[in-house]
């Protein structure tokens, strides 16, 4: 395999734990070092919409002042700046507000709204406005686009007999000329999946509004598409962008990033990459390597940005050598700071490890993080325990062997004592990367709740009655 030849985007999600605008200025001469070409934004609520639209930010959302300086900040690296936002799915952000619920295409679901209904369009295209003009000379804007779960599903649209497809298109294509008449220097980015399976006469109207981006975060991608799809998208467009991860793929409520996972999705892009025909993959673009905080806008928060810059630094290290080698491991490791590899990986089943810090902007959380998992696992490892010989049967049957109790009662002290260091330690160092909303929810639902679940366990283990053989 060869190394990647288009753009590497960097993808901020914004809707979890959005970090604070010192600490992306910091980050961002580093993302230029370890190989990006540019920066890949979804705002949703830390944009400053205004007017109509003034019920959406967060209380600390970013100023136009600050995105002026992000912007500037990327320019100065020369990193190409791309602001994302949705306009058909994924608008829970927009439409959890009372102002919008009417727009929803489900009454009780804010995912997306009705193609159909007036108002919809003049809503998307507000927010699209707002984006662009905070912005100065954007190249290229993100429409979202993907994941129109419940498309089809409203009274209007199931009276009006049309299918999906042209439900899809007589929201979108409106959307993308007024666009591109608006704008016609700005090209267009949007999401594959709602196209994937169209045939080439179906992707026609499409084809000089839009790039696609083509997302897969799964370890091998090589059957992930539908047939043919590149060569379909190949036919039509002119560029066609790719989307893998380096975060946030692994589960809703992952906390700790899955090295070997991302590296396998980074390997397996590139293989696909290069087995497609060279017509079609000339007109690769690029890749947005994504960093999901969260599933969706309700959805509790995945992992961190700051513990996943060792996996984002390792899959830009994959694209830009076309492979991985424990040479290219060695460099990531020394460029992070870290005196050996083994710290990309930290071992967290044994009890007694301590975890090397690193010097990058927020290194500290990497440790953090590993003790969370560390934690994670001897919580783990305690319920295992007690499920196979601590149960309700043995304390009623009194068949115990107390050496169990002994041992499940250390696996339990080890997760609290880790847990308890996190505490003790971790705010501070949020609060320096997060605004407030972030460090209370993330310690409430990645530890306050494990540390409840270890003192339950000791609870049930130290009213354990101990008769036994």
């Amino acid at each position: 395999m060869t190394a990647f030849q288009g753009q590497k985007l960097i993808h901020f999600d914004l809707k979890g734990a959005a970090p604070k605008l010192e600490y992306l200025l910091r980050l961002i001469p580093l993302l230029r070092e370890w190989g990006a070409t540019g920066i890949l934004i979804e705002y949703e609520d830390m944009f400053p919409y205004k007017d109509q639209l003034q019920v959406i930010p967060k209380p600390f959302c970013y100023t136009l002042n600050d995105i002026h300086r992000l912007q500037q900040a990327a320019e100065n690296e020369n990193l190409t700046f791309i602001p994302l936002v949705q306009t058909f799915g994924h608008m829970e952000f927009v439409l959890k507000h009372a102002k919008f619920e009417s727009l929803r295409e489900t009454v009780s679901n804010p995912m997306s709204v009705c193609p159909l209904h007036k108002a919809a369009l003049n809503l998307v295209k507000s927010l699209v406005e707002q984006l662009v003009e905070a912005h100065e000379d954007l190249k290229y804007l993100h429409i979202g686009g993907d994941e129109v779960f419940n498309l089809g599903t409203c009274p209007t649209c199931q009276a009006s007999t049309m299918s999906k497809q042209q439900l899809f298109r007589s929201h979108m294509i409106p959307l993308l000329k007024y666009i591109k008449t608006k704008w016609p220097s700005i090209s267009l980015l949007m999401w594959h999946d709602m196209i994937a399976e169209y045939s080439i006469e179906e992707l026609q109207p499409f084809g000089n509004l839009i790039e696609p981006m083509a997302w897969g975060y799964v370890d091998d991608i090589s059957s992930y598409f539908p047939k043919d799809m590149f060569g379909r998208f190949g036919q039509v467009f002119d560029n066609i962008w790719v989307a893998s991860s380096f975060k946030g793929s692994s589960g809703p409520t992952a906390d700790y990033v899955p090295l070997e996972h991302h590296v396998a999705n980074h390997l397996s892009w590139l293989q696909l990459i290069s087995n497609l025909p060279e017509t079609t993959r000339c007109k690769i673009s690029g890749i947005a390597i994504t960093g999901w905080s969260r599933y969706d806008h309700y959805a509790t928060l995945c992992e961190l940005f700051v513990p996943a810059i060792p996996s984002l630094v390792l899959c830009l290290a994959i694209l830009e050598n076309g492979h991985l080698t424990n040479e290219i491991e060695e460099l990531v490791a020394q460029q992070l700071g870290f005196t050996s590899t083994r710290s990309l990986k930290p071992i967290v089943t044994d009890p007694y490890a301590e975890f090397e810090k690193g010097c990058f902007p927020g290194a500290d959380l990497f440790s953090y993080v590993a003790y969370l998992e560390k934690a994670k696992f001897f919580l783990k490892r305690t319920n295992f325990q007690m499920k196979g010989w601590l149960t309700q049967w043995h304390q009623k049957s009194k068949l115990v062997n107390t050496a169990h109790i002994e041992h499940a009662r250390w696996l339990c002290d080890v997760a609290l004592k880790n847990l308890s260091f996190i505490r003790a330690h971790v705010r501070e160092c949020l609060r320096e990367i997060y605004h407030e909303e972030t460090v209370e929810e993330w310690l409430d639902v990645k530890v306050e709740v494990r540390i409840r679940k270890g003192n339950g366990y000791l609870e049930i283990l130290n009213n354990f009655n101990l008769k036994g053989t």
